[in-house]
């Protein structure tokens, strides 16, 4: 479990032994920078990581029964777990309908992006991703996201993903739902579901999730979110 995130978490990557990694399974689980960490492990090994709160995070008081609720339920059983959003949220935004069902990969947008081209890439066909970014561009932060979104989309295969989720920015971060519309059209396919403002980010309270779980999300007059595999 991370105590907290930073910069550099990938510089990490090359010295790692993936092959006892894999033969030693355990639960691993952080995000920001650590983004890259769980998706390398994910890619290299194929065991299912965890975007959740470091170690520091769960004393939060933001609503930290939710945190810990969703922290446990992740961890701690095999259910599956529907995913319902807090009293900060006040309810998650449909960008696009649609319904889908796949593996997720994601975190960290910018982070994430740090592996493309690298063999700790996960492969990105038929996911569903769960992307999220912290306000580190300050007034530019949208057009850094858009750029980074645009990046992560060009990649080959990305035109079969099969849905995206986007966590809760911070306030600063000025991203409204016709923003994030606007950041979308054209980038994706109009059929696939997307969602704005799941409790996940830099931000709290927040959910945990699975790199390399199963989700399914369906979004029309009612959105529905299920972490089926974790």
């Amino acid at each position: 479990m991370a105590c907290i995130g930073g910069f550099n978490a990938n510089e990490i990557l090359p010295y790692l032994d993936y092959e006892l990694v894999k033969a030693n399974p355990k639960i691993l689980c952080g995000y920001s920078d650590i983004t890259a960490l769980l998706n390398a492990v994910y890619a290299k090994t194929g065991l299912v990581t965890y975007h959740a709160p470091h170690l520091a995070a769960l004393g939060f008081l933001n609503e930290r029964e939710y945190t810990q609720k969703y922290f446990s339920e992740c961890m701690m059983n095999n259910e599956s777990i529907v995913v319902t959003h807090s009293e900060t949220a006040q309810g998650y935004i449909a960008i696009q309908e649609g319904k889908c069902e796949g593996e997720i990969i994601g975190g960290n947008l910018c982070t994430l992006n740090l592996l493309q081209g690298t063999p700790y890439m996960p492969d990105i066909k038929n996911k569903v991703l769960f992307l999220e970014d912290d306000n580190i561009m300050g007034d530019y932060f949208v057009c850094e996201f858009d750029r980074n979104l645009q990046s992560l989309l060009q990649i080959d295969g990305a035109d079969t993903i099969r849905g995206i989720v986007f966590g809760r920015f911070d306030e600063s971060c000025k991203m409204t739902e016709d923003i994030v519309k606007a950041i979308v059209k054209g980038k994706v396919s109009p059929d696939i579901p997307i969602v704005f403002g799941v409790d996940f980010g830099h931000v709290f309270p927040m959910i945990s999730f699975p790199i390399g779980g199963r989700v399914s999300l369906l979004v029309n007059n009612r959105i529905e979110l299920k972490i089926i595999e974790h």
